[in-house]
Parts: structure tokens; sequence; C-alpha cells
């Protein structure tokens, strides 16, 4: 069984906590299917079932903030990008010094190209 073929499967209480995140697992590359939880009951009630929406929709929405509003302080009191540039850049220094090496070389496919287009050119014709 592979890893996209396992889902994760949880109880009804933790399957409350995590109401609403579904459009963040979609996001996310994740094994976790919500209608995999617990089953709901079906209420006759309208007034309650409308009641009971909001309420949801309103966990669900201060949740999601909280998740994100987290995510952002994480990202201001410990900021990556500066790291995350220099080591782009110490991968480009070393790519331009391998590419330079190797076309340094007198038999580089490039200095072979422009030996063979700088002779055609500038040579005189050979007689046959």
């Amino acid at each position: 069984m592979s890893k996209k073929d396992k889902k994760l499967k949880l109880p009804g209480r933790k399957l409350k906590d995590l109401k609403g995140f579904e459009e963040v697992f979609d996001l996310v590359d994740s094994p976790f299917d919500p209608s995999l939880g617990a089953q709901k009951i079906p209420r006759n009630d309208e007034h309650f079932d409308i009641y009971s929406f909001l309420e949801e929709e309103l966990l669900r929405l201060r949740s999601i903030d909280d998740f994100f509003s987290n995510q952002i302080e994480i990202l201001i009191d410990h900021p990556q990008t500066e790291l995350l540039l220099n080591i782009q850049q110490n991968k480009l220094k070393l790519l331009k010094n391998e590419l330079i090496s190797r076309l340094e070389t007198p038999y580089s496919p490039l200095n072979l190209n422009l030996e063979h287009a700088w002779n055609s050119t500038f040579s005189s014709p050979k007689p046959k």
C-alpha cells in the first residue's frame, strides 16, 4: 500500500477540532480525508441546523485565522529569507565555477565549436 492510498482516520472528537480545515488540507498534499471520520446525525429542526451551521462556521473561521496568524508570527520572529538567499547564492557560485572549469579546457564543446567556426571562416579554401 503506497502512502497515497493511506488515509488518516480520526475519532469523532478529533474530527470536530479539525472542522473547517478541510480546505487547508486540500492545499497540502495530505492523506487526511474528513469524510472518513464520524458520521453526522440528521436533524429535523431547520432553525437548529442554521444556528448550528453559523456556530460551526464561526469556529472554523476563528480556527483558520488563528492557524495563519500563528504562522505569520513564526515567520516574523524567525525569518528564513536571508538564509535561503545565501544558500541559493552559494549554489549559484558553485554551478558557475563548475561550468567555467568545464568550458576552460581546450577540448570543451564550446572551444571546439568556436575553433571550427573560426577556421571555416578565416582559413583559405583547400584545393581539391
